[in-house]
């Protein structure tokens, strides 16, 4: 199974193509749940017939293939472990009907190496409200190895649709479509490490549409995840979610109507999760989010003792249409607890609130493109520690300041901000009357130079 380089997700396309070309379906010597006495019809059980079949596929080490047409209604889990699972591209569908117990037993199982699902439509009867056992998943991947979900439509589950966790390694989840979940359409947990998330449609989920959670009382943080090439859309809570995790990549994803943040990179005390250790959030674009979460469309924040370390937020485009009810916060937020965040050449339009709010210890935004803002197109806040750079940045229609700043401690001393740099930042057509920069700061320390307003020097 192809590895996917997690250090340079710019350059990831052809080992993306690579990983995908890796995955082919076998033809001859399947197993077909009809030998074992499955109907297939959509209303007889055939729970034991799927669990037959998968008992000798795993003996044997042939794949299972699912007929073209039929619907394989089950009444408890089924458990693949080391089995591949095969369907004419969405031809054949696996119906939970276990619509109302206490635990609902809805999952198609992956376990042991190898196991793949590839083409299947996963779907329950499911009519109760949103459940937390992993069982009520549509797919759940556990303890599992070099595992592939593929090409697999997954709606309706009582919680998450594909759902990996209890250290699961090397695994693919591509190209599939996922909707009408209770909790998070695709959802990472419990140490799982180097998965590929790509080429996925997530639709109308009950939270999160894409999420990697790591909890500190679970053990290690979930490790070198690539989100990519996915698209989201009408998540009830965020688009994509790394609430702790190291190496976790987020790029060339499109995240549209999430109720609340588009992509979210943070430390949660309420859910006592681990910070995010080298992240990457790199060519996404982020529409009309966060409308429930004060226009936060791209939050990157920690909290004590679990920072968020080395971000690199770049490239993105955060865009809103429309009028919007003034915001605080405003577009791109990097937000306590942040050490040294990398933030270069990103777009934000038409932002009801800020364009971007920075607080943290170290900083470098550069490049970057604010085109509208209802208040401050670069605001600065109070507790900014270490080395904050602010440079070569476009801020155009700003109706506040272009640049401004709460009153900065600026000093040596640990925990203060030891530099304040706003250089060659050009800010165009400012409809505040007073200071196109505004930094409650002086001595040594700060630096402002370079500057134009409306293409003339400061």
């Amino acid at each position: 199974m192809t590895e996917i380089d997690l250090l340079h997700p710019g350059d990831s396309r052809a080992a993306l193509t690579k990983a995908l070309g890796d995955l082919v379906i076998p033809e001859l010597g399947a197993c077909y749940p009809e030998m074992y006495g499955a109907v297939g019809d959509g209303v007889a059980d055939d729970q034991r017939a799927l669990q037959a079949t998968a008992a000798d596929a795993a003996k044997t080490g042939r794949p299972i293939a699912l007929k073209a047409g039929a619907t394989y209604a089950h009444s408890g889990v089924w458990e693949l472990n080391g089995v591949a699972v095969y369907a004419p591209m969405g031809g054949a569908t696996l119906l939970a009907t276990d619509a109302r117990s206490y635990h609902p037993q809805h999952a198609i199982r992956l376990t042991g190496d190898n196991p793949q699902l590839v083409g299947v439509n996963v779907t329950t009867t499911w009519a109760g409200s949103r459940q937390d056992n992993p069982q009520s998943a549509g797919v759940v991947i556990e303890k599992a190895t070099n595992y592939v979900v593929r090409n697999c439509r997954v709606s309706k589950s009582a919680s998450v649709g594909i759902f990996t966790r209890l250290a699961s390694i090397r695994g693919n989840i591509v190209s599939n479509f996922v909707s009408d979940t209770l909790a998070d359409g695709i959802h990472t947990v419990d140490a799982s490490r180097h998965i590929l998330v790509s080429m996925n449609t997530v639709w109308d989920t009950g939270d999160d549409c894409i999420s990697v959670v790591s909890y500190v009382p679970n053990g290690p943080p979930v490790d070198s995840v690539q989100i990519a090439l996915n698209q989201v859309s009408g998540g009830a809570a965020r688009g994509i979610a790394v609430v702790g995790g190291t190496n976790v990549a987020i790029n060339h994803n499109q995240v549209f109507g999430a109720r609340m943040t588009g992509i979210y990179v943070v430390s949660e005390d309420s859910y006592q999760t681990h910070g995010v250790d080298q992240a990457s959030v790199d060519q996404n674009l982020i529409v009309d989010c966060a409308r429930d979460d004060e226009w936060k469309a791209l939050n990157v924040q920690g909290r004590v003792g679990y920072p968020i370390f080395r971000p690199r937020i770049t490239n993105n485009v955060v865009r809103f249409s429309g009028s919007k009810k003034t915001s605080y916060f405003g577009a791109i937020i990097v937000w306590r607890d942040v050490v040294e965040a990398d933030v270069q050449g990103n777009q934000v339009i038409n932002s009801p609130g800020r364009g971007f709010t920075f607080n943290c210890r170290g900083l470098t935004a550069s490049g970057n493109n604010v085109d509208g803002a209802a208040l401050d197109g670069i605001h600065i806040d109070a507790d900014s520690a270490g080395i904050v750079r602010i440079s070569n940045n476009r801020l155009n229609g700003c109706n506040n300041h272009g640049i401004a700043s709460e009153p900065l401690e600026l000093s040596a001393d640990k925990g203060a901000c030891n530099g304040l740099i706003i250089d060659g930042n050009d800010i165009a057509t400012l409809h505040n009357p007073g200071n196109p920069i505004d930094i409650q700061a002086g001595g040594k320390r700060l630096h402002v130079r370079n500057n134009t307003l409306d293409g003339l020097e400061l």
